[in-house]
């Protein structure tokens, strides 16, 4: 659940966990910052996850989520949605 990620505070992974767990319930921003986080941990989660899963629609104009996307070194079309089947 989310409260035993948040528990685990500094373990890496906790901080994309989160992020996809805050999807949806939480401001464009905490998500973002949560991506960040990830990011400068090096989550290879976020390497293997693709970007384009529908889970992250909610934050996927935002232009820090954009950078992230970028910084990932990713193509461009790794920003854009993919279908998902029943969604």
């Amino acid at each position: 659940t989310r409260a035993r990620l948040a528990a685990l505070s500094s373990a890496q992974g906790v901080s994309f966990g989160l992020a996809i767990a805050d999807l949806g319930v939480a401001d464009v921003a905490t998500v973002v910052d949560r991506l960040e986080a990830a990011l400068a941990e090096r989550d290879p989660l976020m390497y293997v996850l693709p970007m384009r899963v529908w889970w992250f629609d909610p934050v996927r104009n935002d232009p820090a989520f954009i950078a992230i996307v970028d910084s990932l070194g990713l193509p461009a079309s790794a920003r854009a949605p993919m279908p998902a089947a029943g969604h």
